[in-house]
């Protein structure tokens, strides 16, 4: 194998993740390798650079259940690993089932359900990085793919060496490149047969398709591609530094999500609209893979509508995107999931979509008229507080001398939204909030002592 790490496949890939940046000191990458050339491949050039780029390595495997070898391939990467003296993980899922249940076409659900395994194994802390082997071959047949949908410009720079924590460091060779290397050094890798089922339209672009542009323009016809694909990224990259200085103080996104003020999304020009959305859609998700035309038109009519509501943008509720009287928001499902944090010393405590809970030292004890901030002592502070999502059905409040436990009717007088009230961050003791940000302060607080060191607490808007 010495002379593999000389080859100049090899130096490719290894100039390839240096110029993009791929794979920092320290990392965690986890190759998901299917047992096929690419991967393996892949894996070999990764095992190579482990110690020159100082990172850790593991291999996972995700078995589709959709062939008879699908077994004897997760048998093989699983024993490839253990002879390289890597971690490895695995995992199955039915991809027909699921399709069948989703109404969603077999490669759709095989995606999926293989995404979802690597989000499970970031999540798990595993690995920080995802690498797979996608190469040049598969981002012309992709650049095809694109057309045949309708894409816009993005679809035409082929597949992205990066998107968040998923890195492709084969991207720069092509398939035969790939395979003619593992052939001249004997390394062994697994034929997937269903490659050659035409019926799969990325099968039918890649063995008829490019074989007959092949004919046509000559056998290094994919390299071609290389320079259109850098020079739509680069297109994107300046169109981007544009949306994001229009967005500056008009929009906050994170990994939850997307907050925009409402207001400058109605006067757009619906192309302008478009690609706004495409853009934010790329932060918050990394991928723009499932957003068509359709629905880019059907949400720019849905924004100029008037009043609050929620529509889920994909048949398996993975985002959503609502508007309230003041934003447009775009979030992920998990959004909705429960999120709090003890408070324990004076600071700023960030939480979703550009807001933050500020806890500081105060002399004065006054009370706020707006509703917009609480003032403390040090005795109460150091009670259970937290900030959190509301527990409608066991959190209260008291107003007037008594507990208002029906939180939802309470906040919906106030006008609050549904996607408000579900989504709101208060200050609670356990099942009791005590601060409804510029809606509402509990009794509690307002009858507190004046002794002590006081503390202010108030919550802060990124966007003003």
């Amino acid at each position: 194998m010495k002379n593999f790490y000389s080859h100049k496949t090899y130096l490719k890939v290894r100039d390839f993740i240096l110029k993009k940046k791929l794979i920092k000191e320290q990392s965690k990458v986890i190759a998901a390798v299917s047992g096929g050339a690419d991967s393996v491949f892949m894996l070999f050039c990764l095992l190579g650079l482990k110690k020159e780029f100082n990172f850790d390595l593991a291999v996972c495997h995700f078995n589709h259940m959709l062939r008879k070898e699908a077994d004897s391939e997760l048998k093989f990467v699983e024993e490839l690993s253990r002879k390289l003296n890597l971690k490895f993980y695995s995992d199955r899922g039915d991809v027909e089932k699921y399709a069948r249940e989703k109404g969603v076409s077999v490669e759709m659900a095989a995606r999926v359900l293989r995404y979802n395994f690597f989000d499970r194994l970031l999540k798990e802390g595993k690995g920080d990085i995802i690498a797979l082997a996608h190469n040049l071959t598969d981002s012309v047949e992709t650049f095809f793919l694109n057309i045949e949908r309708g894409t816009g410009i993005r679809g035409l720079k082929g597949i992205s060496a990066r998107n968040e924590q998923i890195i492709r460091p084969v991207l720069c060779l092509d398939k035969d490149e790939i395979r003619k290397t593992l052939e001249n050094f004997n390394i062994e890798y697994k034929v997937d047969e269903s490659n050659f089922d035409n019926k799969y339209k990325r099968n039918l672009v890649r063995n008829v398709l490019i074989k007959d542009l092949k004919s046509v323009f000559g056998v290094k016809f994919e390299k071609s591609f290389k320079s259109l694909f850098e020079n739509v990224e680069a297109s994107i990259s300046a169109q981007g530094f544009f949306i994001e200085n229009f967005l500056k103080d008009k929009a906050f996104i994170d990994e939850n999500g997307a907050r925009i003020k409402k207001d400058i999304l109605l006067n757009l020009p619906d192309n302008v609209f478009f690609e706004l959305m495409l853009f934010v859609f790329e932060r918050v998700s990394g991928s723009t893979y499932k957003i068509s035309k359709r629905l880019l038109e059907e949400l720019f009519e849905w924004v100029k509508i008037q009043g609050s509501s929620k529509r889920a943008l994909f048949s398996d509720k993975s985002f959503f995107a609502v508007k309230t009287k003041d934003y447009f928001y775009l979030v992920k499902k998990d959004f909705f999931d429960g999120f709090s944090f003890k408070l324990l010393l004076p600071g700023e405590y960030s939480i979703p979509l550009g807001y933050k809970f500020v806890v500081e030292k105060t002399h004065e004890f006054v009370l706020s008229s707006q509703n917009s901030f609480v003032i403390l002592n040090k005795l109460f502070f150091n009670s259970s507080l937290k900030i959190g999502r509301i527990d409608f059905g066991k959190d209260y409040i008291v107003r007037k001398g008594k507990k208002v436990e029906n939180l939802n009717r309470f906040l919906k007088k106030r006008g609050l939204s549904d996607f408000e009230r579900k989504t709101a961050f208060v200050l609670k003791r356990e099942n009791e909030v005590l601060f409804i940000p510029h809606v509402a302060v509990s009794e509690t607080l307002k009858n507190i002592e004046n002794s002590g060191d006081l503390i202010k607490v108030y919550m802060k808007d990124c966007l003003g």
